[in-house]
């Protein structure tokens, strides 16, 4: 049953990511990273997500083998 459970978590975390200038970001920081910007996040620079990821404390995913 502990399996089921973690293998229905690993899912939804993948349903949950986007990619943005190739770095991996969960949903809920892109969401942050837009209302902090002011503008969608798929508008910034790699530069300025970069930088604005720093400014909230947003670290990246990393990505599984199959990803």
């Amino acid at each position: 049953m502990f399996a089921r459970r973690r293998v229905a978590r690993r899912t939804a975390r993948r349903v949950n990511r986007r990619m943005l200038h190739r770095i991996a970001l969960a949903e809920e920081d892109v969401a942050r990273i837009t209302r902090d910007a002011g503008q969608p996040a798929e508008n910034l620079t790699e530069e300025q997500l970069l930088a604005a990821m720093k400014k909230l404390g947003i670290k990246k995913l990393e990505l599984d083998a199959g990803e």
